[in-house]
């Protein structure tokens, strides 16, 4: 009820997904917003839902603590898409933990107990790591819905890994013995892509002159090659040019193979003076390649210091040594990328819609497009528009955007559709 008047919902409008070509995908939530047949609307008559399937991530490999082995209720029935199969371990305090492959930035789990129909319910815990190794908690010994679905929703975190742990079971007196019990587990977030960005310039602290090992020698694409500074610490700033979202270096730390390692702190700039540490005083991998991940950030500049170099007793002299350094992260690298908004169709009584951007959730206001749903090119079941987001939209690399929808028909124009976001 609005101003004494009831407002009886005709049709639905959502956002389908948002996303950056090529093949860049910033979110992929639905986002409904009811159209009313009242000649008037208001923002607190709009119903909002979230598609489910909106965002699932794929789940590359499955393991568990243990099994029951005598049943064959391994981990890889808690990802088969089948609520009739489970994973199951004797006891409690067992965990599941799925590996999606890549990074990804993961913001909701959706997992089915086992028993559930019948009062059982667990304590669980979920945790997200990079590696596999270190772990933070995001849900901390929550207790799951006596329903086929527990959804555990958190703040958008950059992981590799999710692991489930079952504390402990709540079950009625009929039901032994207390197993740690899974049906299925879907993980949800939006997916950055492992875009290798380029790099046009770089800059050192030293470099070592008798050698001619140059800071230019680390961006070469030439693993035979090598940036080296005297001693430590030293370091090498690299410039993308324009500010771009990164989550991922690639460093070839040179004389791995040799048993050689270094601690090492990254940083990140947007203007060369300001730096934010995004990962401090690591050590390098035993490997050609150590990969640092992190949350994904804006920046243009990139700062590798070592701070200090490991070396078996037969290597006499302590230098700062690069091979070869990548960055990769999932932002605009090119004035031809176009933004591309699309939603769900309605069939019957839309006559259009209108389309508005800003900088924020809040101040999403200003009308850039009012689109007939007659107008030439529009597909009424497909409904979509594209945007170049410099020329048309006047945007920045490194800018956040957000977009809102209303729809219209002879009623009237609808309420606001929530915001959707992305940085560009």
């Amino acid at each position: 009820m609005t101003n004494g008047l009831q407002w009886v919902p005709a049709t639905q409008i959502c956002f389908r997904h948002f996303w950056i070509e090529p093949g860049r995908l910033f979110t992929a939530l639905l986002i409904c917003a009811m159209l009313l047949t009242h000649s008037k609307s208001e923002a607190n008559d709009i119903d909002f839902s979230i598609n489910q399937n909106a965002g699932l991530l794929n789940i590359s490999t499955i393991t568990a603590s243990d099994f029951i082995t005598v049943t064959g209720e391994v981990a890889g029935n808690a990802a088969d898409g089948n609520l009739a199969t489970k994973w199951a371990a004797p006891g409690m305090s067992q965990s599941i933990t799925a590996d999606l492959g890549i990074p990804q930035l993961v913001s909701k789990a959706r997992i089915s107990f086992s028993s559930y129909q019948w009062g059982k319910t667990f304590d669980y815990t979920i945790a997200t790591s990079l590696d596999g190794i270190n772990w933070t908690d995001v849900i901390i010994n929550i207790q799951s819905m006596p329903l086929q679905w527990t959804e555990a929703t958190f703040n958008p975190i950059n992981a590799r890994y999710v692991r489930t742990t079952i504390n402990s079971a709540n079950l009625p007196g009929s039901l032994t013995p207390s197993n740690s019990e899974i049906n299925e587990i879907e993980i949800y977030g939006n997916h950055i892509p492992s875009i290798q960005i380029y790099i046009p310039a770089i800059t050192a602290s030293d470099y070592l002159i008798t050698t001619g090992e140059v800071a230019e020698n680390a961006i070469d694409g030439d693993l035979n090659t090598k940036w080296s500074g005297s001693g430590t610490p030293q370091w090498v700033t690299l410039d993308l040019g324009i500010p771009q979202l990164v989550n991922m270096a690639k460093i070839s730390f040179a004389a791995y193979q040799w048993g050689k390692t270094y601690t090492y702190t990254l940083a990140i700039s947007l203007d060369g003076i300001n730096w934010t540490d995004v990962i401090s005083n690591a050590q390098s991998a035993p490997l050609q390649w150590t990969d640092a991940t992190f949350n994904p950030i804006n920046a243009r500049y990139l700062r590798l210091t070592i701070n200090s170099a490991t070396l078996p007793n037969y290597f006499g002299v302590n230098n700062s040594d690069i091979n070869e350094i990548e960055i990769y992260g999932a932002s605009f690298t090119s004035p031809n990328d176009i933004l591309t908004l699309s939603w769900l169709s309605n069939p019957g009584g839309v006559l259009g819609y209108i389309i508005y951007y800003g900088p924020t959730p809040d101040t999403a206001d200003v009308e850039i497009t009012n689109l007939p749903a007659t107008a030439v090119g529009f597909e009424p079941l497909t409904p979509s528009q594209q945007y170049d987001p410099y020329t048309e939209l006047g945007l920045l690399p490194g800018d956040n955007v957000c977009f809102r929808l209303r729809a219209y028909n002879n009623g009237g124009t609808s309420g606001w559709s929530d915001a959707i976001c992305g940085g560009v």
